[in-house]
């Protein structure tokens, strides 16, 4: 299955994220408990001295590795150029209108191409 650079960029992001966060849930939880209890219930990880400064530093940089994240994300997302892409119809050579790839005659001038049948 083809991926193509936009998809791929934001399942790399989130495993990226992924893994980040499941990396701070190991360590953070381990070295929090380590320097004994912490200062406040509802911050678990800020505990005394060292363990309060990576409990404290550790969430900020997950917020600018997020951002660093989304922006080369929204970087490698191509602008697209929906004239660019769509083909120009295919012109009759009589009259010069535009022609549906499945008629077998021009609707305007009634012009047949070689080997067509009249419609």
């Amino acid at each position: 299955m083809k991926v193509n650079l936009p998809i791929r960029a934001i399942l790399i992001s989130v495993a990226v994220l992924a893994g980040l966060v499941a990396l701070y849930n190991v360590f953070g939880y381990l070295y929090s408990f380590s320097q004994g209890t912490p200062a406040c219930a509802m911050h678990p990880f800020a505990g005394d001295g060292y363990g309060g400064m990576v409990g404290v530093l550790v969430p900020g940089l997950f917020s600018l590795a997020s951002i660093a994240l989304l922006m080369a994300a929204l970087w490698a997302i191509p602008a697209r150029d929906t004239s660019a892409d769509r083909a120009a119809p295919r012109a009759c050579p009589h009259c010069g209108r535009p022609l549906q790839a499945d008629w077998r005659a021009c609707p305007y001038c009634a012009w047949v191409p070689a080997g067509g049948e009249p419609a």
